[in-house]
């Protein structure tokens, strides 16, 4: 995600969009495997994905209203997050965690996007690009961190965490559906 990934007048623009479930257990999985513990406070007090799901959901949890900051974004948090991306923050730092963000959020309209990508499909939708002479032909470098299988199993997509992806990431869904190069 780039804060000013929003379609240009006058450009080919190409947006990436990853399916909501996989992209949730990345996110978690990838923020709680952090070496430097410093990095990254978003996730203290949830030892599972399960945790920060149920947090969401009840309001009676110490951690309620953290995993709420999390997930619930608005176009206030995407302009203060723009604003310290371009470096206005005058040495503050932006206090949300962006990786909770909806993906969605940062495409204003998504007819202006000419080419929506599925990250799944990635190597043959760019390439796929690259034929019809839209980019040009460079061999791609893959940088896997970890296979999204294990992933999986390791956090166990349970109805907990569908029912937040599916109410969080609405949007998102719609789009990834939309993807895909023809």
């Amino acid at each position: 995600m780039h804060y000013n990934a929003i379609p240009y007048k006058n450009k080919i623009n190409i947006a990436i969009i990853r399916n909501p479930y996989d992209r949730i257990i990345s996110i978690f999985s990838h923020l709680k495997d952090r070496t430097n513990k410093n990095t990254s406070q978003d996730l203290k007090g949830f030892d599972t994905i399960q945790d920060i799901c149920y947090a969401y959901y009840d309001k009676n949890n110490i951690n309620h209203n953290k995993a709420r900051e999390i997930f619930n974004w608005n176009d206030n948090d995407i302009d203060e997050y723009k604003k310290y991306r371009k470096g206005y923050g005058c040495g503050t730092m932006f206090k949300k965690c962006i990786h909770g963000c909806p993906q969605s959020i940062f495409i204003d309209d998504y007819r202006k996007v000419q080419y929506l990508i599925k990250f799944e499909n990635l190597e043959s939708d760019i390439l796929n690009l690259q034929n019809k002479g839209i980019l040009k032909k460079k061999q791609l470098i893959k940088k896997v961190n970890g296979s999204l299988e294990s992933i999986k199993k390791k956090n166990n997509l349970t109805p907990i965490v569908k029912k937040l992806v599916d109410d969080v990431y609405k949007d998102d869904f719609e789009l990834w559906n939309k993807a895909g190069i023809k």
